[in-house]
C-alpha cells in the first residue's frame, strides 16, 4: 500500500467518522479526491481568503478543506465532512 493509499485511508476515517453506512469511508478512501481538482498547486479556502498549497502533490488534499475549482468566481470542490447528504438521497430506504 502507497502512502497516498494509508493517507486518503486516515483521511476516510477522520471525514467519514460516524457515517451509518460503510460505503461512505469506503468512497472517502478509494476515490481519489486530486481527480476532482484540476493541476496543483490548489488555493485551499481560509477564512476570507485563500491559502496556495505551494505542491502539486495530492496529498495535501486529503483534509477537510474547501479546495477552489474557481477561486476568483467563488466555485470550491466542497467539504468532505459533509458528507450526510449522501445519507439523504440512499434510494435503497424508498
Amino acid at each position: 500500500m502507497s502512502s497516498h493509499d494509508v493517507m486518503r485511508r486516515f483521511y476516510a476515517s477522520l471525514v467519514a467518522h460516524g457515517a451509518p453506512d460503510p460505503r461512505i469511508l469506503d468512497a472517502f478512501a478509494t476515490i481519489r479526491r486530486g481527480d476532482f481538482m484540476g493541476p496543483g498547486p490548489w488555493k485551499i479556502r481560509v477564512d476570507d481568503g485563500y491559502l496556495d498549497t505551494d505542491t502539486d502533490d495530492p496529498i495535501v488534499l486529503h483534509q477537510d478543506v474547501l479546495v477552489a475549482l474557481s477561486a476568483d468566481r467563488g466555485i470550491h470542490n466542497g467539504q468532505p465532512v459533509h458528507w450526510d447528504w449522501l445519507v439523504a438521497v440512499d434510494t435503497r430506504a424508498q
